[in-house]
């Protein structure tokens, strides 16, 4: 999937209002006084508190109930739809034209022999976390040792 500028900018300025909350909320980081200064902070601090969310996610309907940000409706219902969230390691089992096919590591588990030959070849694995909104995917792609294709970190 690819956003467009416009749903890019509103995705990141979603989360990122949200990390700042949960960082307020959680204490990861210190000494950041606005969205805009977490925003610059370095990815190995946003994605420590990326990780306090994802391991804290009622945190998510505090922050549309207190709506600390004074966001319209239609921003807070997207932001409540990350609820939905999976995080899971995904295996990449197709390129398609509009789309990439991903089976979680999860479903693989009672057929490891099997999907271990098939994955062998593959060779491309990316932690993700899916959230259910019009942004379908939450990205964060982590280099395996297997496969220097993947080689970003994005949040």
């Amino acid at each position: 999937m690819k956003l467009s500028t416009a749903d890019a900018d509103l995705f990141f300025g979603l989360m990122w209002s949200l990390q700042f909350y949960v960082n307020r909320q959680c204490q990861v980081l210190s000494n950041i006084d606005s969205v805009e200064a977490y925003a610059t902070r370095p990815m190995e601090d946003l994605i420590a508190v990326r990780n306090a969310l994802w391991e804290t996610p009622e945190l998510i309907e505090s922050y549309v109930s207190e709506n600390p940000d004074g966001l319209p409706v239609e921003e807070l219902e997207i932001i409540r739809k990350w609820k939905r969230f999976v995080s899971d390691n995904f295996y990449v089992f197709r390129f398609q034209k509009k789309h990439t096919i991903f089976i979680t590591q999860r479903c693989l588990r009672d057929t490891h022999a099997h999907a271990s030959s098939f994955f062998s070849h593959k060779k491309l694995q990316r932690q993700q976390t899916l959230v259910s909104s019009c942004f379908d995917l939450y990205w964060d792609y982590i280099t395996t040792d297997i496969d220097p294709l993947v080689s970003q970190q994005a949040i």
